[in-house]
């Protein structure tokens, strides 16, 4: 369930912005993006991961450049999740999830600033890892079976 709600994430995020990348809004020059082609398995997992760490953390009402960029985030993100999570990943989940986000503007500026709790954050990176790739994957061999 999770992996076929991380692919209709991406599809609504993509149609909306035709220029989001597994980098986030556009992609480095001297990066390949993963998604060039299509979501990959490790999008999906980078989404789901994404999403669970955004579920557990409190919005407010304007991005801040505070907590950090999207960047940043992912990083933490990953601490938490233990495993790898794209930043274009990490704003498939903010925009699937309603986290308001402000765009990086200028050259070479694909990340966002996230509206997150400062706080909240703290609370998460806290937390023990999780380690979400077995429970997710156990999940859609599940669904294969019952299909």
């Amino acid at each position: 369930m999770e992996l076929a709600w991380a692919r209709s994430a991406w599809a609504a995020a993509k149609q909306a912005h035709p220029e989001l990348t597994s980098y986030g809004f556009g992609k480095p020059r001297e990066y390949d993006d993963r998604w060039r082609n299509g979501l990959t398995e490790d999008g999906d997992l980078s989404i789901v991961r994404s999403a669970r760490w955004l579920q557990g953390i409190e919005t407010i009402k304007h991005p801040s450049s505070r907590i950090g960029c999207s960047y940043r985030l992912k990083h933490v993100a990953e601490d938490w999740a233990g495993g790898y999570v794209m930043e274009g990943g990490l704003i498939v989940a903010a925009i699937a999830l309603h986290v308001p986000m402000r765009r990086f503007t200028g050259r070479d500026a694909w990340g966002v600033y996230l509206a997150l709790s400062s706080k909240s954050i703290r609370r998460r990176e806290a937390e023990p890892v999780q380690d979400l790739s077995l429970l997710i994957l156990e999940g859609q061999g599940q669904q294969r079976e019952a299909a």
